[in-house]
């Protein structure tokens, strides 16, 4: 008669892992108190693993032929001229279609950008400074996410979206 409780509900795990513990202090985390947040290492947890999913390699290879796709179908025909009623709202309808299509990454990329604010906001006091012998000093987290922020294939894919 005896009911274990599942052990996510009475322990937090510890933040493991080489890519997280680069960017955060695990003893920090594994210490740090936030509002709304039962274990901050299940937070830092699915940052990272949204973070770096999208640069694994299976992710780049199936991105690029994605876009090899998208680049040999646009050269398959010439400009499109509807001829009659129905291919006119066809047309109208697929236009329509890539105008949403752009609000949408647009929107995407701003709550890309937005979540990463609040990670950074909330976890500021665990990340690792870029120089340890400067521990107030920029995060490394910040320095090269701002360097390579374009190239990053979360931003990459709503900007090809976008053109």
């Amino acid at each position: 008669s005896h009911n274990p409780v599942p052990m996510a509900e009475t322990q937090c795990l510890a933040l493991e892992g080489a890519i997280a513990q680069l960017f955060f202090n695990a003893s920090c985390v594994e210490h740090l108190t936030v509002e709304g947040v039962d274990c901050p290492a299940d937070e830092v947890r699915s940052f990272m693993d949204s973070f770096a999913g999208e640069n694994k390699m299976h992710v780049q290879v199936a991105n690029v032929l994605v876009l090899f796709v998208v680049i040999a179908a646009a050269n398959l025909g010439g400009v499109p001229r509807p001829a009659s009623v129905v291919s006119t709202i066809a047309m109208l309808i697929w236009t329509l279609m890539s105008v949403f299509q752009w609000v949408c990454a647009v929107l995407s990329f701003a709550a890309i950008c937005l979540s990463y604010d609040s990670m950074f906001n909330t976890f500021e006091s665990c990340l690792q400074p870029w120089d340890p012998t400067k521990p107030d000093g920029p995060r490394l987290m910040g320095i090269l996410s701002l360097s390579t922020f374009m190239f990053q294939p979360v931003i990459v894919s709503k900007v090809l979206i976008i053109v």
